[in-house]
């Protein structure tokens, strides 16, 4: 059997809280929230993550990537131009 000691099985669901308490994956809003970021900026960088879809249908973003995608366009805004 490939289950963890917790019955959650092999692969513990995507949406589900992580153990530190934030979830994986959220929609844009929650997503902002999470990263205390404004919306409008969090936007931005989800265009460049390709979102997740829930079993409603619904679009969830991964809260990892989109703080990657933010961290990099900073970089980029820093970055000297040559």
């Amino acid at each position: 059997m490939t289950g963890q000691a917790d019955g959650r099985g092999r692969f513990a669901s995507l949406f589900a809280v992580a153990e530190h308490g934030r979830p994986l994956a959220a929609e844009l809003p929650r997503v902002a929230e999470l990263l205390g970021r404004p919306l409008a900026e969090v936007k931005r960088a989800a265009r460049r993550v390709e979102p997740y879809l829930a079993a409603d249908g619904s679009p969830r973003w991964s809260v990892r990537l989109v703080a990657a995608e933010l961290a990099a366009q900073r970089r980029r805004q820093r970055a000297p131009t040559r």
